[in-house]
């Protein structure tokens, strides 16, 4: 990875909420050579270390303590790498644990595609700064859906890799077992030569080739998103497969019932976990976290440990259940949020059920630790909502190849 001699830039963090910037948006390293990447910029959530830079994770507490990272994240280096110009770090919710994007401390990054509404989070700084068109491509992280919300509210390409695909090393943690590098793009076309720069290889090679032939619709997942959001996905999927010549099938991957049953094992051991990960500076610390993120944490606190075992089962089960459904040839699809993004002024009531919707919607690629990318193929009254396209666990080029195929 590539190091510089430690310093601190003058700029500091200081948000930019037009632009969901908050180191930036400016120059800060050139990539390397003449690499796939060369000539596009990109941002970086405020989880990922760069060299020089103090990573502040959304939290002034956690600012205050950190030290110029000595060597830049494992993704950052990656992309760098491959060509691209690192244009600085961008707006998350506080430490990674929220899914709107409204930070108390800093702001909420304002959503181009649906002014006066939120962006997403906890990656809403990355959304926002590919959505304006300040960069075509932003590195995020996803754990509950922190990559794929936001790029359906902000009407965006989002990607969630397979788990363990995409080196985390340099990165803020939340919840071990769920975390990933998310990534935005403004055109398949520079998703995939991010993906080509930080994918690890298969483990099991030869199992990618098959092209995607049908497209499974998820009766069950459509059932947990508003009805006009599901009217329209189904609109803009049935549009899509005709004109590309693609196998439409009604499905079902849990049933109604079981969908809610993977969200309540996802969100327990997600809950374990991040106390796991971060109660000891919590507790030593006492951050002045916002309402939301606050009482999240507390929740954490007290919530059971689930064991490993238990855990790996689930994951067991549930990747099984995805392999068998998709076979060689077929991709899942559902809508990526249970609604268009919500209005700034919520109240509490209604924040708890957009999130628990959109738990239930991300949770099969986050418990199972499958791929999922996000297209912008809908809409609800003029405001953007995204598709989402799961497949087999290491379906990641498979995903990519099928959307350099049909998507214009």
């Amino acid at each position: 990875m590539l190091s510089v001699k430690p310093r601190l830039l003058p700029r500091g963090h200081r948000a930019d909420l037009g632009t969901g910037f908050i180191v930036g948006p400016t120059l800060l390293e050139h990539g390397a050579g003449d690499g796939p990447l060369k000539g596009v910029t990109f941002a970086a959530k405020d989880l990922f270390d760069v060299a020089g830079e103090r990573t502040g994770a959304g939290s002034p507490e956690w600012l205050q303590e950190a030290q110029p990272a000595v060597y830049h994240s494992s993704a950052v280096a990656g992309l760098l790498g491959a060509g691209a110009d690192l244009w600085g770090k961008t707006i998350t919710d506080e430490l990674a644990f929220s899914l709107a994007g409204t930070n108390v401390h800093y702001g909420t990054p304002c959503n181009p595609r649906a002014p006066g509404r939120i962006p997403g989070g906890s990656s809403a700084g990355s959304a926002v700064a590919v959505a304006t068109g300040t960069v075509p491509l932003a590195l995020g992280t996803d754990t509950a859906g922190s990559t794929r919300v936001p790029a359906s509210y902000c009407g965006i390409i989002g990607f969630r890799p397979t788990f363990g695909r995409i080196s985390l090393a340099g990165t803020v943690p939340l919840a071990p077992s769920f975390d990933t590098v998310g990534i935005f793009a403004d055109s398949i076309r520079v998703l995939s030569g991010a993906l080509t720069a930080l994918l690890a290889p298969r483990q099991e090679e030869g199992e990618g080739s098959t092209s995607v032939k049908r497209l499974i619709l998820s009766l069950d997942l459509f059932g947990k998103a508003d009805s006009r959001v599901s009217d329209a996905v189904l609109e803009a999927v049935y549009r899509f497969a005709k004109q590309r010549g693609l196998m439409l099938e009604h499905g079902e991957l849990l049933g109604p019932a079981a969908v809610d049953a993977c969200r309540d094992a996802f969100r327990a051991r997600q809950l374990s976990e991040v106390w796991q990960t971060h109660g000891d500076w919590i507790s030593g610390r006492r951050p002045n976290f916002g309402p939301g993120v606050a009482a999240r944490f507390a929740m954490a606190k007290t919530a059971p440990r689930v064991e490993d075992a238990t855990f790996a089962g689930q994951r067991r089960r549930l990747e099984a259940v995805i392999t068998a459904l998709l076979g060689e040839d077929a991709i899942l699809v559902f809508p990526a949020t249970g609604g268009p993004a919500p209005l700034l002024d919520l109240d509490d009531d209604e924040k708890e059920r957009v999130r628990t919707a959109n738990f239930a919607l991300n949770s099969p690629a986050s418990l199972g630790g499958v791929p999922q990318l996000v297209l912008p193929l809908a809409e609800v009254d003029g405001l953007p909502v995204g598709v989402a396209f799961l497949g087999r666990a290491g379906d990641d080029e498979r995903l990519i190849e099928f959307a350099r195929c049909h998507v214009d």
